[in-house]
């Protein structure tokens, strides 16, 4: 009788994000993921642990967030932008507040 191998833990679905892109370095873990059914492939290197909902579903969720992201990314800098270039602001409230074109300042 010989010994048997010790097995590999099986990865639970949670370790999974609900969207993500597979690389060359994650591509032999997806695959052992695919097969085991911890995720489905959604097509083009795209990859979801969600099984309940419709991949379009997930995919406009997913790119809401990062239209969000990217709008607060964009407010960030025109903030510091105008920060910097508008002598007027002197605290981040004032640049804010030039950005959405008022141009009162607050009293000190």
């Amino acid at each position: 009788m010989t010994p048997e191998a010790p097995r590999m833990p099986r990865l639970s679905r949670s370790i999974w994000p609900e969207l993500f892109e597979g690389t060359p370095l994650t591509e032999r873990t997806i695959e052992i993921a695919l097969a085991a059914g911890e995720i489905r492939a959604l097509g083009l290197g795209l990859y979801t642990s969600n099984f309940v909902d419709e991949p379009a579903k997930i995919l406009d969720r997913h790119c809401q967030q990062e239209q969000d992201a990217l709008r607060d990314r964009l407010m960030k800098l025109s903030v510091a932008r105008a920060l910097i270039s508008d002598p007027r602001a002197h605290t981040l409230e004032e640049a804010a507040a030039l950005i959405r074109g008022s141009t009162q300042r607050r009293p000190t």
